[in-house]
């Protein structure tokens, strides 16, 4: 599959920065805005971009959520959705407006879920989204001082048989150092990070 998935009118391709009210596929990706589908969306259709072989995958932007829940036309869309993805189990992540940022990561502050069903997708994207409600990410943006409050949108990702996984950080996560970079990466899916 890949960078051309889910070519289908509950997809939305339309201008960078606009509101996004349906879902984006990996190859629209590219032409959204992080305040529209968040850092990592954005990160990882820019991967897609260059050639690197990335797992399929489409974004839940955050303006679908109402009241924390997904109308039932977009758990159908979402559903369809999986569909198109290679495989059966899937990884439910964030992708914060402010998240991988420049100046902030917001590294382990929302929530991420892996091993998940086609079937239990729609009710974990709820999930993940609600977790940018966390006191923790209250309590992170507090300490640096980042007022900008905005919930995640949410990726769903085909899930790969990994041998390891893990994060990278192109700046020392605790000095802030640009040269200095850290690469964490234990055997499995890394999720215990």
């Amino acid at each position: 599959m890949g960078a051309g998935l889910l070519p289908d009118r509950r997809f939305h391709s339309g201008s960078r920065g606009a509101i996004v009210t349906a879902l984006v596929s990996s190859k629209d990706a590219r032409t959204k805005s992080p305040q529209a589908i968040g850092g990592k969306a954005l990160a990882l259709a820019e991967l897609v971009e260059e050639g690197f072989q990335v797992p399929p995958f489409f974004v839940i932007p955050s303006e679908i959520f109402q009241k924390g829940r997904l109308a039932e036309d977009h758990r159908s869309a979402i559903g369809d959705a999986c569909a198109g993805l290679s495989g059966s189990r899937f990884a439910v992540r964030s992708s914060g407006a402010a998240e991988d940022g420049v100046a902030e990561s917001h590294a382990g502050q929302f929530l991420s879920r892996l091993e998940i069903s086609a079937e239990d997708v729609p009710a974990t994207a709820e999930e993940v989204f609600a977790s940018g409600l966390g006191d923790g990410v209250s309590a992170y943006r507090a300490a640096r001082g980042i007022t900008e409050k905005n919930m995640p949108s949410v990726i769903v990702q085909a899930m790969v048989d990994a041998r390891a996984a893990g994060v990278a950080f192109a700046a020392a996560p605790v000095t802030g150092r640009r040269d200095q970079i850290l690469v964490t990466a234990p055997e499995g899916l890394g999720d215990a990070l």
